[in-house]
């Protein structure tokens, strides 16, 4: 099977933003440019990293006709990994 990584041209879909609940940034490889990577906020507890990602309008209504997200994973070994547009994060209150 090929596959290929991520072309040179191709625009990244969404943008990592910030939320309250973030605890932990992650910042981008030594070897990576400011244009490849940028810092990821995340919330974590140690064993589940949760971020939160913003899409364009444009994106949205690409997603609308296609139905479809592609998840790209940059490494040599895939961790477990969801995709979800509901907040998996259980606040105090909301149990």
């Amino acid at each position: 099977m090929e596959y290929c990584s991520r072309k040179e041209d191709e625009k990244i879909m969404a943008q990592p933003i910030s939320f309250p609940e973030q605890n932990m940034i992650y910042n981008k490889p030594v070897d990576m440019t400011d244009e490849e990577c940028s810092p990821l906020p995340t919330l974590t507890d140690g064993s589940t990293i949760v971020s939160c990602w913003q899409l364009s309008p444009e994106e949205l209504e690409h997603i609308q006709k296609t139905g479809v997200i592609w998840l790209g994973v940059l490494g040599y070994e895939h961790p477990p990994v969801f995709v979800t547009a509901i907040s998996p994060i259980i606040k105090e209150e909301d149990k």
